[in-house]
């Protein structure tokens, strides 16, 4: 996916300059996916830019071309994060209206559980959150359009609900959706399944009143 259209749906795009051919966008593709695998490697702190090119296979000039240093590499990753985290969750998302609650949570998020584990520089940008205002920016513009997506969903499955309860309701099954960023930091499989698990729980638990409470106004109409 490109930083590019990245850059329509979030804060001012990191790049120095944009690419106008597919080799370009695939060049700066391939910086991205090393930058990932060398922060993931070494830590944002010990990483270099000089490091980031060889393992993309690229002169240091090239790179320069299109990032100005390391924080705009990382402040990439997390609009192209971004980006990526919307279509998997939209995919995911299909046919939400129809499907079982207990179903469709488990289906979420198990499906970004597993997103989340196999991202490239996931536990970095997270880490990043606290010192990096780009980074933390582009977060809080992706929990907003993510709980604008749930907000819909619930349209659907609560219509009773009022739409200053919905967009509440949204906001906190975001967040409490986000419990699977702690899923790189666990020590082992079972731990995180422990924590999948258990955001599974408070999701239903705390959706399913909602979804009741609206069945029976909807009935009583």
């Amino acid at each position: 996916m490109s930083v590019k259209r990245a850059r329509a749906k979030g804060p001012v795009s990191p790049l120095r300059r944009e690419p106008t051919q597919e080799r370009g966008r695939a060049r700066v593709e391939a910086i991205l996916d090393a930058a990932a695998r060398e922060f993931d490697a070494v830590g944002f702190a010990s990483a270099t830019t000089a490091a980031v090119a060889a393992r993309a296979g690229v002169p240091i000039g090239t790179l320069y071309q299109f990032f100005s240093n390391k924080e705009a590499l990382l402040h990439a990753l997390g609009a192209r994060f971004q980006e990526q985290t919307l279509a998997y969750f939209d995919t995911v998302l299909e046919s939400a209206g129809e499907a079982p609650l207990e179903s469709l949570v488990d289906r979420v998020v198990d499906s970004m559980a597993a997103f989340h584990l196999q991202q490239p520089g996931f536990r970095t940008l997270m880490t990043a959150l606290q010192s990096s205002q780009e980074v933390a920016t582009g977060a809080a513009h992706l929990q907003g359009v993510l709980a604008a997506r749930v907000e819909r969903v619930l349209r659907t499955r609560a219509p009773a609900l009022r739409p200053k309860a919905r967009a509440r309701v949204a906001v906190a099954a975001v967040h409490v959706a986000n419990l699977l960023s702690l899923l790189p930091a666990q020590p082992d499989a079972r731990s995180q399944r422990a924590l999948v698990r258990e955001t599974k729980v408070i999701l239903v638990r705390y959706l399913a009143p909602y979804e009741q409470a609206s069945a029976e106004a909807t009935a009583r109409d």
